[in-house]
Parts: C-alpha cells; sequence; structure tokens
C-alpha cells in the first residue's frame, strides 16, 4: 500500500472528538423538533429535566426506569440529537454490544471507559490525563449509559472515581451530567457461583451513587 503522504494526526487533531463532532454534523442537518414532537408525556418530562442539567451545566445524576419496549432508546438519541444540534459532545454508551447498536454513536461501556475485566470496590483504570479519552471527557457535557443494571456496581463507581480525577472534580462523574437507564427486572449482575446475596450487593442499587 501507498505511504501517507500528509500527518493525518496533525490534521484531525483529537480522532475520538473529531469523530463527535462528525455526529454534531450531520445533527445539525436534522430538526430535533420533529423527535422531540413525538415524544409522550412521561419522555417529555424526563427530556425537559435531563436537558436542563446539561444546558445549565449542573451535573446531575439520572436513572431512567423502563420495561423492555417502553421507549428508552427513542428518548436517549432524542436527548443526543438535541445536545449535538447545538454543539455538546455527547458519549453514548451500552452494557452490551446489542444495546449500543441501537444508540447513535454508541459504543459498549467497557471500550469506551476501559473498564478492567476484573474490577474491585478500589479500582481505576490506568488513564492518563495526557490521553485522547481524557481529552474527550473534559469536553463531554452528557453520557448515556444503557442497561446499567447488568454492569456490577464497582464498575459504575470506578468510571466515576477516574471521571472525577480526569475532570479535577468532586462532583460525581467529575460533573457531567449522566443518564443511566435500564430495567431492575430484565437482567442483573452475572457473579459466578453467586448467591442472591451477593448478587443483590452487586446491584447498583447499593451502590453509593
Amino acid at each position: 500500500m501507498p505511504q501517507p503522504t500528509a500527518n493525518w494526526s496533525a490534521v484531525v487533531g483529537n480522532r475520538l472528538i473529531f469523530e463527535h463532532q462528525q455526529l454534531q454534523s450531520e445533527a445539525q442537518q436534522t430538526d430535533p423538533q420533529i423527535t422531540i414532537d413525538c415524544l409522550n408525556n412521561g419522555q417529555q418530562n424526563a427530556y425537559n429535566t435531563i436537558t436542563s442539567s446539561v444546558f445549565q451545566n449542573k451535573g446531575t445524576i439520572f436513572f431512567l426506569n423502563g420495561g423492555a419496549r417502553t421507549g428508552k432508546t427513542f428518548l436517549y438519541n432524542t436527548i443526543a440529537l438535541k445536545c449535538r444540534n447545538i454543539g455538546h459532545i455527547v458519549v453514548t454508551v451500552a452494557s452490551s454490544g446489542i444495546a449500543s447498536l441501537l444508540l447513535v454513536g454508541g459504543r459498549t461501556a467497557h471500550s469506551t471507559f476501559s473498564i478492567p475485566l476484573d474490577v474491585l470496590d478500589n479500582s481505576n483504570y490506568g488513564l492518563s490525563k495526557q490521553s485522547l479519552q481524557a481529552e474527550l471527557f473534559r469536553e463531554t457535557k452528557l453520557i448515556i449509559w444503557d442497561e446499567v443494571p447488568m454492569q456490577h456496581r464497582h464498575c459504575v463507581e470506578t468510571v466515576d472515581r477516574t471521571l472525577r480525577d480526569i475532570c479535577d472534580s468532586e462532583k460525581p462523574f467529575g460533573g457531567i451530567t449522566v443518564v443511566l437507564g435500564g430495567d431492575f427486572r430484565q437482567i442483573l449482575p452475572v457473579i459466578p457461583k453467586g448467591v442472591r446475596e451477593q448478587i443483590v450487593n452487586a446491584s447498583l442499587r447499593h451502590s453509593v451513587l
């Protein structure tokens, strides 16, 4: 193959931020009001509350609870579309690969946050403040994390500690507005050979967050 004739890293800069800028460009070619008008009353209430936190930099944590086929993914994409339309960076992740494909710009949580396979209650992942991911998270206004009940609570707490360190903030998730969503009736964290008490203890409901 021919060798590249230009330094593309210098042209693009941070490739992760560049990918999100492309999502912003696509969102700016769409009228978000069309999808906003399709929200029902419950979705509209959640939309107004979450976007208010993003626009006012409140850094609030939300949990969007809903069963299957209640429109959670549609709401996630609508919120992300609106925020990207006005130039904000939105990181959309899911705990499973299938769920991440349904989110616009979605990735798995483990790949996005570099969550280690074996997570303890005091784990931190080795992400330097000079890395591309750290630069992306400092520019991020909103994180949407779908199917979070299937994650061990230590995974979510590890992301929380790391973002606080990267953003130099003691606020939860470094002051970034975070939407956690899912349904505890569908699937819980998998604990190998675990008994009921261990599974319940690993649930996000027992997290300090």
